[in-house]
């Protein structure tokens, strides 16, 4: 019974430590190699742009690209927002800058024109700012509140001479209505709006100018918003190459296992891992493409899943109808990473296993499961019992068949034979 209840244990804490790596598997199933021990696979799916399921970038480390920003400064009553259409996009792509000011109060808020940007050069046209008060500005390379005041931006527009809207003058200062971006602009010692406009707007560029236009080389880039009263948002968003048409699928999948051949009793070690072949940053969309729905029965709906089978499974013989044996009691409680919305980034370091969704942690990918057994069909852990009130029951003598896959489709098969003692 202590054994039983020992690798109960190390199976729970396993599932703890093990979901916490369930990130991310290659697409489609592709040349697997079967062995007893360890089998890999890899995909020769071609993939072309950002916005298919795989591109590359420079190599360099994974930076921190999630979250809300880094905010500088909140020296007004008003709340200055800053978002992008996406945090990963393809050379010759758009990024989409948006910037609002908006008042959070209920009452209408006035407020005087200060001039006291905390970076300068920002801009939201070839004719700058206009009557706006705030601007964006893209800077090449990753910066944070420490550094950004000694980097230049980015020009965005063509030199030359643009037509532009009536610009008002003597501009004192602008009154937000509650709860809106609706802000009337003031001119001298008037305190009567001269006009109204929603302070909203919305910027998109692919690249910069110099002499020529240049599209955004592969790297990360960072992204400012600023107002005149000081207050500066820092976003990052990296660009990242098409594979050209002749790459393979740059992930390999390996599925291992720790023997061939147990005692009954014993506990097997499986490990799935995943690795990036390529020397860059690599970046796969989210997707959704189980071959086998069973290998999400693990108490997290993961990216990735391990299930064992008692007797002898390939590729050719699985059915939809085969059931796994259960390695969690029903009601199993642990810690799981948030699922990926779809349209969410994977973005993998070069020629490793370390991954990380929008560059907000880092991750080495992969499952791994320790078992000694299973749980008998139904089982139902009680938190109030000791060890959830269950216990497993060990491997019998035969064959079992071990499967690993993920969302994409990848699938790999180990085997190991359980004997008596």
């Amino acid at each position: 019974m202590k054994r039983k209840e020992e690798a109960f244990l190390v199976a729970q804490a396993l599932v703890v430590a093990g979901v916490l790596a369930l990130l991310i598997l290659p697409l489609n199933s592709a040349n697997v190699s079967q062995t007893t021990s360890s089998s890999t696979a890899s995909s020769s799916a071609a993939l072309s742009t950002s916005q298919s399921s795989s591109s590359t970038a420079t190599a360099e480390p994974i930076r921190d690209l999630g979250g809300g920003g880094e905010v500088v400064g909140t020296n007004s009553d008003l709340n200055l927002g800053l978002f992008l259409n996406s945090l990963v996009i393809g050379t010759g792509n758009n990024v989409s800058v948006q910037i609002d000011e908006k008042n959070p109060t209920d009452r209408a808020i006035p407020v005087s024109t200060a001039n006291d940007w905390a970076v300068p050069g920002l801009t939201l046209g070839p004719c700058g700012i206009l009557n706006d008060p705030f601007g964006v500005g893209i800077l090449p390379g990753y910066y944070t509140s420490e550094n950004v005041s000694a980097a230049s931006t980015l020009a965005l527009y063509p030199p030359g001479t643009f037509n532009c809207p009536g610009v008002l003058s003597g501009v004192t200062g602008y009154s937000f209505e509650g709860l809106s971006n609706l802000a009337g602009i003031m001119q001298g010692q008037d305190s009567n709006p001269v006009t109204y406009q929603h302070m909203d707007v919305n910027v998109t560029a692919s690249g910069y100018w110099t002499s020529a236009f240049h599209l955004f080389s592969p790297g990360y880039y960072t992204v400012v918003g600023g107002d005149e009263w000081g207050t500066l948002i820092i976003l990052h968003f990296l660009v990242v190459p098409a594979l050209p048409p002749n790459q393979g699928f740059p992930l390999k999948f390996t599925l291992t296992t720790n023997a061939t051949t147990l005692t009954s009793g014993q506990s097997i070690e499986v490990g799935a891992d995943i690795a990036n072949t390529l020397p860059q940053i690599v970046s796969i969309n989210v997707t959704s493409n189980w071959a086998w729905p069973q290998l999400t029965t693990g108490p997290c709906t993961a990216i990735a899943g391990i299930v064992i089978l008692r007797g002898y499974y390939t590729q050719s013989n699985m059915t939809a109808g085969a059931t796994p044996l259960q390695q969690f009691p029903s009601g199993l409680e642990v810690s799981c990473i948030a699922a990926v919305g779809e349209g969410g980034h994977y973005i993998f370091e070069p020629l490793g296993d370390n991954a990380t969704v929008y560059g907000a942690a880092v991750f080495t990918v992969g499952a791994r499961l320790v078992t000694n057994g299973y749980y008998a069909p139904g089982q139902t852990y009680n938190r109030a019992l000791p060890n959830g009130g269950e216990t497993i029951t060990p491997f019998e003598p035969g064959m079992y068949t071990v499967v690993a896959g993920d969302e994409w489709g990848q699938v790999a098969f180990g085997h190991f034979e359980v004997v008596s003692p």
